[in-house]
């Protein structure tokens, strides 16, 4: 951690002498820095007593204690173990401003134990679906990427909070065949190395009974075709076993077979699970594994007594649920019949006290995968939704922490804007009572410097359009008011300047800059169809014919400005999966 702090302080142009950060120096002028363990601090006879370490505190925790010492400033890193020392040096990146002049950074003192126990970013693979070969957007595709900036990429997770990194071959998303199969099994291996190399764990989600195409669902219960997943499993656990500590079996979505007395919600599920523990703890004794219940509501109507669903929105819900369906084989709900009880379940999506009250009395570890919390899978579009992250992690209740094994959350477009949801994230599941508006900012001083915090952080919330909205809609969208609030803002953009040779506190596979480009073309393409949507009102309401309210549009999408950074301003059938296009501008304003 000396080392790579030595190298952050020096990639940003200060001058660092070797061996600062084990000793406190009387009458030194310069800032200095000392680095430590709970049992290390001691034997370096600082003269600085720190406060303690909560009770039943975690590996992770640290204290990070800043302040003025001699003639200078002494920062203070110690974690109660290595692992608390790598996080306090994470945290250290978060905090600290640099205006490419100085590094600033608030004086106090910060004692910090994590909620969640393993924080997850899942490496979502929609690139390869959503931008085949050829788009303009590819890039975010991190399996089309260079092994050396994917071995890099997992830095970026943990600078931000994580301590895990998710990833998936998943050949039937997509079915990938060939050369680019091929692609995706070096990435996936590179992902792991590279999270290994930062100290990380690495989980492997697999998509339980359908590996080879989607949708094309293979059954447990035919010997042919169970050899066949066997062989695959195999095949999984020697490619990427040496690098796994935990993985994550899904079935359902899609998947889910019926024939031969498959059962798609409880038992075949479970006994491809065990059966996955079996082959990874070939390569590591002490892999975790969870058994997903997502897209799976009936898994739960197994339970004797009736329990909540909350955490299925209508579309994966089971209408008019039922308790107490009847198991198979004598089985008990959540018991050992069908697989080992050090088997967790993964609840879906969100944390669900009542299921995980449920679990953890029945003896099993509580996972929670995430989807549609971080990013947007289906869409080319920029996800910009810190509320809705928020909801996702800051309704846990301070009991959920004794209960979490792993939380994750995903990112789907790698390189784009929105990553500021993953930072929320990570901070949300190290505290989720932190304020929200607090964790934007700050991630904003990191990203671009403390003299853009401010116009980015705006920037950021006029472009936030959640789950519903393609782009943002307010109430007050598409009146005199908005409009004028976005051209402010639209001109303080003017005050973002990143100085030529600025590096950025986190480890970006982009320059800051882009974001800062993309915002800038999503605030000017909202405005735009926010003003065209005020005209045809006004006109509406003024009694204009069909013709002239069509002129209007017309004249609307002509004067839209020429962004193609924006992936919806530039979206079209040649660059995206078919079925899953989304609307253009063009398109929007047509249809108001």
């Amino acid at each position: 951690m000396g080392e790579y702090l030595r190298r952050f302080l020096t990639e940003r142009g200060y001058a660092v002498k070797r061996g600062f950060e084990t000793v406190v120096r009387k009458g030194y002028a310069g800032p200095q820095w000392v680095l430590a363990t709970k049992s290390t601090y001691p034997s370096l006879r600082t003269g600085q007593k720190l406060p303690g370490f909560p009770d039943k505190a975690r590996d992770e925790a640290y204290i990070l204690n800043v302040r003025a010492m001699d003639g200078g400033v002494a920062v203070f890193l110690v974690g109660k173990t290595e692992a608390g020392l790598r996080a306090a040096v994470a945290r250290l990146v978060c905090r600290v401003a640099n205006d490419g002049k100085e590094l600033t950074i608030n004086a106090g003192c910060e004692v910090n134990d994590p909620f969640v126990r393993i924080r997850a970013v899942i490496m979502g693979n929609a690139g390869r679906r959503q931008c085949p070969e050829g788009s303009p957007f590819k890039d975010i595709d991190f399996e089309s990427w260079p092994i050396e900036k994917i071995l890099a990429y997992p830095d970026l997770f943990r600078q931000f909070g994580f301590n895990c990194v998710q990833v998936a071959e998943n050949g039937g998303y997509g079915s990938l065949k060939g050369a680019i199969l091929e692609r995706t099994q070096k990435a996936v291996v590179a992902m792991a190395k590279g999270a290994k190399n930062h100290h990380m764990l690495v989980s492997f989600d697999v998509w339980g009974d359908c590996p080879f195409n989607e949708g094309e669902t293979y059954c447990w219960n035919d010997p042919a075709q169970h050899k066949a997943m066997i062989e695959y499993m195999e095949e999984m656990g020697r490619r990427y076993g040496p690098y796994v500590d935990h993985y994550n079996v899904h079935i359902g979505d899609p998947g889910g077979c019926t024939r031969n007395g498959c059962d798609p919600s409880y038992k075949t599920p479970q006994q491809i699970n065990a059966e996955y523990l079996r082959i990874f703890r070939k390569y590591n004794p002490k892999v975790m594994g969870a058994m997903s219940t997502w897209s799976n509501s009936a898994f739960w109507l197994h339970s004797p007594r009736p329990v909540s669903l909350a955490n299925y929105r209508e579309y994966f819900a089971v209408p008019n649920p039922k308790f107490g369906v009847p198991l198979p084989d004598g089985a008990k709900f959540l018991d050992e019949t069908f697989m080992p009880r050090q088997i967790g379940i993964a609840q879906q999506q969100l944390y669900n006290d009542d299921q995980a009250t449920m679990l953890v009395e029945a003896g099993r570890p509580v996972d929670i995968w995430a989807w549609y919390v971080g990013d947007m899978e289906m869409i080319n579009n920029l996800y910009i939704a810190m509320h809705r992250v928020d909801e996702a992690y800051s309704t846990m209740p301070d009991s959920a922490r004794d209960k979490i094994r792993l939380n994750t959350v995903e990112i789907t477009f790698h390189g784009w804007p929105q990553i500021i949801n993953q930072y929320c994230a990570a901070q949300k599941m190290w505290n989720p009572r932190r304020d929200l508006m607090e964790i934007e900012r700050e991630f904003c001083v990191a990203a671009f410097g403390p003299q853009n915090a401010d116009a980015m952080l705006e920037l950021y919330q006029v472009c936030e359009n959640g789950v519903l909205h393609i782009i943002p809609q307010p109430a007050d969208f598409a009146t005199a008011e908005y409009n004028a609030k976005l051209a402010r803002v639209l001109d303080r953009f003017k005050t973002i300047k990143i100085p030529a040779g600025w590096k950025s506190n986190f480890a970006f596979t982009v320059p800051a800059q882009r974001f800062v480009d993309m915002l800038i073309a999503r605030l000017r393409l909202t405005l735009a169809v926010s003003e065209a949507k005020y005209e045809v009102i006004k006109a509406k309401n003024n009694g204009a014919s069909q013709e002239q309210i069509a002129q209007i549009k017309k004249n609307a999408i002509a004067s839209l400005p020429d962004l193609p950074i924006d992936p919806i301003y530039r979206q079209d059938d040649s660059i995206t999966r078919p079925g899953f296009k989304c609307e253009t501008y063009a398109q929007i304003i047509g249809s108001l």
